[in-house]
């Protein structure tokens, strides 16, 4: 395995990710320039010009979830609607990982389905592992599984 740099963002990266073919890596920063690499050898497949904000398509608003702490991150998982959302150390409360169930009434969406905690530091993302089975939390110094 050899490093790859990829110079293409002019402010800290926000959320990094690759295809499920595993081919190309995307890239989004501060910068809202988000950009497409080819994994194999980090060339720049291009780069998304004029973005403002998510891409939505009715501006209607579909979910609020509340927590205790602020949230970090999201990740959806594929076909079982459910969503699992991180929150920071702040003030008394420890950072955890919340699985959500997404329901069409956001009203009956009150307790998580699970919450784990335990986690040393900030959790910068979590993501759903194939079949949505497990969850693995990632931050700078360390990797996470939760089953």
């Amino acid at each position: 395995m050899r490093p790859i740099l990829m110079k293409g963002h002019e402010r800290s990266l926000t959320f990094p990710g690759y295809s499920h073919d595993g081919d190309l890596h995307f890239s989004c920063a501060k910068d809202v320039t988000p950009n497409v690499w080819f994994a194999d050898n980090g060339d720049r497949l291009g780069t998304c010009r004029g973005r403002n904000g998510a891409d939505v398509q009715t501006g209607q608003q579909l979910f609020t979830f509340r927590f205790d702490a602020p949230a970090r991150s999201v990740e959806f998982s594929i076909g079982d609607g459910l969503a699992v959302i991180t929150t920071d150390n702040f003030m008394d409360n420890v950072a955890t990982a919340q699985v959500k169930h997404i329901v069409e009434d956001p009203d009956d969406q009150l307790e998580s389905l699970l919450v784990i905690t335990g986690i040393k530091g900030r959790i910068n993302r979590a993501v759903w592992e194939p079949l949505n089975r497990t969850i693995v939390t990632a931050d700078f110094a360390r990797r996470n599984w939760w089953c």
